[in-house]
């Protein structure tokens, strides 16, 4: 019974369905463009939302570009990433090396501050960083894996220092003997962060203590894509 709910599970999508949702109307595209403007900031950025997020976040940015395919938008916060780079252990801060921020500026919660208190972040910037090369390599008529592709991308030439340390610097020594990825504020010197939870559910987890350190299922899959995008990246 179950193999038969798997074959049924595997059975194509037709694509001559309509599900009856009408595409938007000029218009609405237009109030859709006009609202995302509300939220822009210089240079490119964007913020996270109004009224009570008027900061620039990694996740929500990278995430918000990739979802549009909007590659101008996905430059320009990978960019300003790699600007903000952790570079030091900082208790106040949750920052560590190769660590890409949460927020800018930071926010001060219960006596710390809040700018690099994301275990997700650096993840979604390798991500970001292997689409954003993919898209410029089509300019060419390549993907990431042909022979000699990394010498045809200015984006891998430009981003490929920050890469290294976000995986290798941050990413790997978060990886455990068994293979998880776990959160622990230890790696950054400090006791706590200012946020209780450092993915995108950061305010608390019902049920759960606080303890360290933790794995959570969803930065573990993010940052597993972010190791297999960097193994296409560094093939050697």
């Amino acid at each position: 019974m179950r193999a038969n709910v798997a074959q049924r599970s595997l059975v194509p999508v037709r694509r001559d369905v309509s599900l009856g949702i009408p595409s938007p109307s000029a218009d609405e595209q237009s109030n859709f463009e006009d609202a995302l403007g509300m939220l822009a900031l210089p240079h490119g950025l964007y913020m996270a939302g109004l009224p009570n997020f008027p900061r620039n976040f990694v996740r929500d940015s990278i995430i918000t570009s990739l979802i549009m395919e909007d590659n101008t938008m996905l430059l320009a916060q990978l960019r300003f990433a790699i600007s903000r780079q952790g570079q030091e252990r900082d208790p106040n801060t949750g920052e560590e090396p190769g660590k890409m921020f949460h927020e800018y500026p930071g926010f001060p919660i219960n006596g710390l501050w809040t700018d690099y208190n994301a275990c997700d972040a650096t993840a979604l910037f390798v991500i970001g960083v292997f689409e954003a090369v993919q898209h410029d390599l089509k300019q060419v008529e390549m993907k990431v894996g042909d022979e000699g592709w990394e010498h045809h991308s200015k984006i891998w030439k430009e981003m490929r220092c920050a890469v290294e340390k976000a995986v290798f610097e941050y990413i790997v020594p978060h990886v455990d003997d068994s293979g998880f990825f776990f959160e622990d504020p230890s790696l950054a010197d400090a006791k706590r962060f200012a946020l209780k939870v450092t993915y995108w559910k950061d305010s608390k987890l019902l049920g759960t203590g606080h303890h360290f350190p933790v794995t959570y299922s969803l930065a573990h899959a993010q940052n597993y894509r972010a190791i297999t995008r960097a193994v296409a990246l560094f093939p050697t």
